[in-house]
């Protein structure tokens, strides 16, 4: 799974609202098993819109589902897992 599977199902959405509001195309959902920097496996069902090719966006539905939060000060992303502050 280097660079994921597809999922044999429809997109929740047709389209995304980008930058400057124009709409970019969904064409698919993929489903992709990233490491975190402390060895915990996340797995994620991603849209894969319509000319971003080598770029990668988590949602924050995503983030605040797995309890994350941000810190620009730090330019972190920090969830906790099973009482354990990551």
């Amino acid at each position: 799974m280097k660079y994921g599977d597809k999922v044999d199902r429809a997109a929740r959405v047709d389209f995304v609202e980008g930058i400057g509001g124009f709409l970019l195309d969904v064409v698919g959902v993929w489903k992709f098993q990233m490491r975190s920097v402390f060895g915990e496996e996340i797995s994620v069902e991603a849209c894969i819109v319509a000319g971003c090719g080598d770029e990668f966006l988590l949602g924050v539905d995503f983030l605040q589902s797995h309890g994350a939060t941000m810190d620009f000060e730090r330019n972190e992303i920090r969830y906790s897992e099973k009482d354990v502050q990551l």
